[in-house]
């Protein structure tokens, strides 16, 4: 029996693992997350969606990874599957990491302006099914190995093109891109995998806006190739790297981007699936004692609009006519942070877990939101090799942004605009950048 306090085990020296898949599909007629400009919800399912979870022990700590093909989940979502967990397995919610592919072909999972609101029927399963899928991994253990690789995959483009006008979302074959393929490979007894996860840095926005389909977009097509190559006993699952202006390089013939069709959707998945079953069959495993450090830090806000320039902004606002959806959030806003800073409960900051994981000779770092590119690469450049960082996990504050996206102008969306869809009071403080990357590396070092 473990200890439920701290996770620790029995004093098993070698490792353990256990693995688990459950289905998560909402009903048709669901209403899909990502795009403001849906106006009809779901009419059918081209692929289903999954909520998948790993255990690892080595005799002195017990964690968890738990993935869901879903566009994100709130804090207080996250917590509530960790206090389930915790109660039926023992496994300590901050030994729990709680990754989201950010399909934009799934349910709505958080509230967002301009966004129908979560199906609560759903998110009460939704929670219950997530919990569950760790408790069953968990009542499947046994010996295992796991090793650590890397190779590579190239169809991720920046999406942030600096024009004389500002930032505008447009492909950017010169920006910064990660196109690494993180793959840890976790072995049963029998030698063969029960698990491969793979890492890659890029928006899982293949669907166009017009898409009314279910789906898991291309992370579901690459986790599918690679369990149709290992067979029923493995589970293959997807940890949404750094991609907050990183997304698919699917362009028209203007060179702005342009939704996929089925085929390239899929097709996409299989360029990603087919790398990683390349090194998977290329690494070694062996034991390998597995951590987890977590910490909360407080994320400083800039200073809101004064309260005259909200008025002016509500003003002009309502005395327009044709409003397009990006006005319409404005209005919204406005009106939501004149309310806060009249009754006095505007924000100054924001609270957001960093977390991070050993396993064997390979490292995870999980940061609660859509990060930037550039953050990803700093904190796998100063900490220790190889590791991956994890965006939109434990729960998603919104965009995390560099300090210099801050300080560039334009509609620049990342930065200075959707942080208004959770009616937020003002962007983030430059700081956010060095907090992030600080607190990670500090707890790689820990471990």
């Amino acid at each position: 029996m473990q200890d439920v306090l701290n996770g620790k085990g029995t004093g098993e020296s070698r490792l353990r693992a256990g693995t688990a898949r459950v289905n998560i599909t909402p009903p048709v007629g669901a209403w899909l997350s990502g795009y403001d400009a849906r106006t009809l919800p779901s009419q059918g399912v081209h692929d289903e969606l999954y909520g998948k979870a790993l255990v690892l022990a080595d005799g002195q700590t017990r964690l968890a990874i738990l993935t869901a093909d879903l566009i994100a989940l709130s804090p207080e979502t996250v917590a509530g599957i960790r206090r389930q967990v915790t109660r039926t397995t023992g496994i300590p919610g901050d030994n729990l990491l709680v990754s989201v592919s950010h399909t934009h072909a799934g349910p709505v999972t958080e509230r967002l302006e301009m966004i129908e609101e979560p199906d609560r029927g759903y998110m009460a399963e939704l929670e219950r099914r997530l919990a569950g899928v760790v408790y069953v991994a968990n009542s499947r253990m046994q010996e295992a190995t796991l090793g650590v690789g890397a190779g590579g995959a190239n169809f991720n483009v920046n999406r942030r093109l600096v024009t004389p006008e500002g930032v505008v979302m447009r492909p950017n074959p010169q920006g910064t891109v990660d196109r690494r393929v993180g793959v840890i490979r976790v072995d049963g007894a029998d030698g063969e995998p029960i698990a491969v996860l793979m890492h890659y840095a890029c928006h899982a926005t293949a669907w166009p806006s017009s898409n009314l389909l279910i789906s898991a977009d291309y992370p579901g097509a690459a986790q599918r190739l690679v369990e149709q190559v290992y067979g029923p006993g493995c589970t293959a699952m997807f940890l949404q790297g750094c991609s907050g202006d990183i997304r698919p390089h699917l362009a028209d013939a203007d060179g702005r981007f342009r939704g996929g069709t089925s085929r390239e959707v899929v097709g996409l998945g299989r360029i990603l699936g087919a790398e990683v079953i390349k090194v998977c069959e290329q690494i070694e495993t062996c034991g390998g004692p597995v951590a987890v450090r977590p910490r909360e830090v407080d994320i400083p806000l800039q200073s809101p609009p004064a309260r005259t320039e909200l008025v002016s902004l509500i003003d002009d606002l309502e005395n327009r006519s044709d409003l397009d959806n990006d006005a319409k959030v404005d209005l919204i806003w406005a009106r939501a942070v004149l309310s806060q800073l009249q009754d006095g409960t505007a924000p100054t900051s924001v609270k957001a877990e960093v977390q991070a994981m050993r396993l064997g000779e390979g490292c995870l770092v999980a940061l609660p939101g859509e990060v930037l590119v550039e953050i990803g690469l700093r904190i796998q450049s100063l900490g220790r090799s190889p590791t991956f960082v994890v965006g939109l996990a434990n729960g998603c504050i919104g965009y995390i942004p560099t300090a210099e996206s801050l300080r560039q102008q334009g509609r620049n969306y990342e930065a200075n605009f959707a942080y208004k869809a959770g009616l937020r009071p003002a962007p983030f403080a430059p700081e956010i950048e060095d907090v992030m990357v600080n607190t990670a590396v500090s707890l790689l070092a820990s471990l």
